[in-house]
């Protein structure tokens, strides 16, 4: 059988925060260092990193993002 698992911390319960998407043009350098990165791309959200382009997770080139945001953990 398959069970989900909802992660606890302390006995509170999970929760979230809605993700703070920034304009494209406003990426820092600083998170063009490699770090993986949220991107929103047409309809979608995309997990990239910058290696002299966006890169998706497998290394497929990613265009037209139109917002970028941070890679958090719940809560955060």
């Amino acid at each position: 059988m398959n069970a989900v698992a909802t992660i606890e911390q302390d006995n509170a319960p999970a929760s979230s925060t809605p993700i703070a998407w920034r304009s494209i043009e406003a990426v820092p350098d600083d998170r063009k260092d490699g770090r993986d990165v949220l991107l929103w791309v047409g309809s979608y959200p995309a997990l990239c990193s910058w290696c002299g382009t966006w890169l998706d997770a497998v290394g497929r080139v990613v265009a037209g993002a139109t917002h970028w945001a941070d890679v958090e953990g719940p809560g955060l």
